[in-house]
């Protein structure tokens, strides 16, 4: 019985070990996900106009391009591309929808509070630059379909995040995040909250 029991408690230490992944010399992170935003400025009073139309909208949010290094065993620090954009759908002749864009390149820091890195509770805070434009689709005529695009401008933006991480073999992890983000551009501050579902790999 013993023995059986001292197996027991040494299979049970051993798949533990095993399920545990290593820390991994860098790690790439992306996702996507919906989000609320709101704005101020000439793009706040643009989107009142809009909502006064029978236009439908919606809402993203997009981590793209990070890379990402180990500090410890449960702390990473890197590099990563976000968008938040609202896209309204026009019921017109004319357009057929006009977009948001706020990209921001951002150092990024990521902290966990689970056993491993990706795993249990953790938040994440990015700051970089930003930059908001403006892009219009025409509706298709003789000649095809045409867009325009309009600069805001550029600033800092900030985001702040908190989430849970779950990991789904040695090398993956999914990241289920709550977002905020705001982003200060003269005369055009942005503000958005959003939630993404990611990988780190």
């Amino acid at each position: 019985m013993k023995s059986i029991t001292k197996t027991l408690v040494i299979s049970l230490y051993l798949t533990s070990t095993l399920a545990q992944a290593e820390v991994e010399s860098w790690y790439t992170f992306w996702g996507a996900g919906v989000s609320n935003i709101s704005y101020s400025g000439d793009r706040g009073t643009e989107i009142e106009i809009l909502s006064q139309e029978d236009a439908s909208v919606g809402g993203t949010h997009l981590n793209a391009f990070g890379f990402y290094f180990p500090i410890d065993n449960n702390s990473i620090y890197g590099f990563v591309a976000h968008g938040a954009t609202s896209t309204f759908t026009a019921d017109s002749l004319y357009i057929e929808d006009i977009t948001y864009n706020d990209t921001m390149l951002a150092f990024s820091y990521m902290n966990f509070y689970g056993s491993e890195i990706g795993d249990g509770l953790f938040y994440r805070t990015d700051i970089g630059y930003s930059e908001a434009s403006r892009t219009v689709s025409y509706a298709k005529n003789d000649f095809g379909t045409s867009e325009s695009e309009y600069e805001f401008g550029s600033g800092m933006s900030v985001l702040l995040g908190a989430g849970y991480g779950i990991p789904v073999s040695e090398e993956s992890r999914v990241l289920i995040l709550l977002e905020y983000r705001n982003a200060f551009i003269a005369d055009n501050e942005m503000q958005s909250i959003g939630v993404t579902v990611n990988g780190l790999w």
